[in-house]
């Protein structure tokens, strides 16, 4: 397991072998979450395309997808939302997505903008110990995994927080501008894995 102050992670090909295990600084015992990432991806629309699973001995915790018709969509523990959001470039996209258990409330949120809100398992709470994964869907607690659902394209800037950030940190994160350390995963300092196929650019 690696720490490292680094830029990207890059998927360069479709593979069911090839993913980045994250090991998270807090337990994933959630009842809140902001959950931030910059993605790049060439993929066409019409594919499905993993962008973050958590997944315990029995279910997918918590999983962002880009789905068959190009639409975004979360899904905590079985039932899920969709979000119709700016399709991923080549340029990338600086996505989050905010939960929280009292109200169910849930957004997207995409190079700073916030979506509508929509409700999602209103006092629900996210379960630990389980396995937390960049490129891959698994259907088993590290397994199973489908090439045609696998991430290709870059991933960076990945950070969480325990708790619902304001619209004015979200912005600070996009900007990459003075925001709180995430305290479930934090970029600066993140704990990972390799295995496959990933190439990790580091900063010179």
């Amino acid at each position: 397991m690696f720490t490292d102050v680094f830029s990207t992670f890059i998927f360069p090909k479709e593979t069911d072998t090839s993913y980045v295990l994250l090991s998270p600084d807090l337990p994933l015992s959630l009842q809140a979450f902001t959950l931030c990432m910059k993605v790049a991806s060439v993929l066409p629309t019409n594919r499905e395309i993993i962008l973050f699973a958590y997944r315990t001995k029995d279910y997918d915790e918590l999983n962002m997808w880009q789905e068959f018709n190009g639409t975004f969509s979360l899904y905590l523990s079985g039932p899920g939302v969709s979000f119709t959001l700016p399709a991923l470039n080549t340029f990338g996209n600086h996505m989050c997505v905010t939960w929280e258990s009292q109200s169910g409330l849930i957004a997207f949120w995409v190079n700073g903008k916030r979506s509508l809100r929509q409700v999602l398992r209103p006092g629900h709470r996210i379960q630990p110990e389980g396995t937390v994964i960049l490129g891959q869907d698994p259907d088993s607690f590290l397994g199973s995994f489908e090439k045609a659902q696998s991430f290709v394209g870059e991933i960076s800037n990945l950070y969480m927080w325990d708790h619902v950030l304001s619209p004015s940190v979200i912005e600070r994160v996009y900007l990459d501008y003075s925001f709180p350390k995430g305290n479930i995963f934090d970029w600066q300092s993140l704990s990972y894995k390799c295995t496959g196929d990933v190439m990790v650019e580091l900063w010179m």
